[in-house]
């Protein structure tokens, strides 16, 4: 049975049969901005971060890589995990000041992180979050504004 709240394209084949195909709730628009989430796509490494004010470590900085493979991240940081994290990105949107992006993880437990994130050139870019609330940071400017863990990514060299 399909929620009420989801439209679905019925698709007659040639025996009678229906294929079901769900197309997304009805009225709604996309969470994901497909420009945004175009440029975010391949490999990045890690430039700089903090966590609590406090910086990450140089050998965490040089090992930590960040990849976005469609709504997919995969997040290699060796001060959180000895293995590789994957995310699922279920909200990117560039129109927001500051703009804003949302992950919920499929290793570990499924929470989803609110965070902030601000292009800074063709390069990098720079993402605030607390991965301990529930509440999206209000500014890059510390643990006052909520930003527990700020990072920097620039893109990696191919």
């Amino acid at each position: 049975m399909v929620a009420p709240r989801t439209r679905s394209l019925v698709v007659l084949l040639a025996l009678g049969c229906a294929v079901v195909v769900p197309i997304g709730p009805a009225g709604a628009k996309s969470r994901i901005d497909d420009k945004a989430l175009t440029w975010l796509q391949g490999s990045w490494v890690l430039v700089s971060g903090q966590v609590d004010g406090k910086p990450v470590p140089s050998k965490y900085v040089k090992q930590s890589r960040l990849a976005f493979s469609g709504r997919t991240i995969s997040v290699y940081a060796p001060d959180r995990s000895k293995q590789t994290m994957r995310e699922m990105l279920e909200r990117l949107d560039p129109k927001k000041s500051p703009r804003e992006m949302d992950w919920k993880s499929s290793t570990g437990p499924s929470k989803t992180t609110r965070a902030i994130y601000e292009v800074q050139g063709k390069r990098q870019f720079r993402i605030c979050f607390d991965p301990t609330s529930d509440k999206r940071p209000t500014g890059f400017g510390g643990k006052a504004s909520g930003c527990r863990v700020l990072h920097v990514w620039g893109r990696a060299k191919k």
